[in-house]
């Protein structure tokens, strides 16, 4: 305790800032503002430099593998609607599953599965009566 800021790592400054969260210090006005006395006594423990950037480097290693995730579930997300184009318009058949589609219309499809699934049912979706306009519930 007592290093201050001064001569640690930028890195750990930032990844602190960020933790101990700045913005409830927030003056209160339209445009965000930091008020030096009101942050000025608040007291907090920093180690030393060595320690200061082998912190932010195990910090900095998690938000790499975060990135790294979140860019894979977007490729997974993008993967599921190519599979949905596929399987929904009969591109791809399931084994076992030979015979033709049948057409139907959609407001009477729709009508009986939102009777039937009611539950399943987001709230605030958008329903077609039988005179196929839209009704918001």
């Amino acid at each position: 305790m007592g290093y201050g800021f001064r001569d640690n790592h930028p890195k750990y400054i930032y990844y602190m800032y960020g933790f101990i969260k700045l913005e409830r210090f927030n003056a209160g006005t339209s445009v965000p503002t930091l008020n030096r006395n009101d942050v000025h006594m608040h007291k907090i423990a920093i180690p030393n430099k060595k320690r200061t950037k082998k912190i932010a480097q195990i910090l900095s290693i998690w938000d790499r593998v975060i990135e790294l995730k979140e860019k894979l579930i977007e490729e997974k997300k993008e993967q599921k609607k190519g599979l949905m184009q596929k399987l929904l318009t009969s591109e791809i058949r399931l084994p076992g599953f030979d015979g033709e589609w049948k057409e139907v219309r959609l407001g009477g499809s729709l009508i009986f599965f939102l009777e039937k699934n009611l539950l399943l049912i987001p709230p605030r979706v958008l329903f077609i009566n039988s005179k196929t306009s839209l009704k918001r519930h």
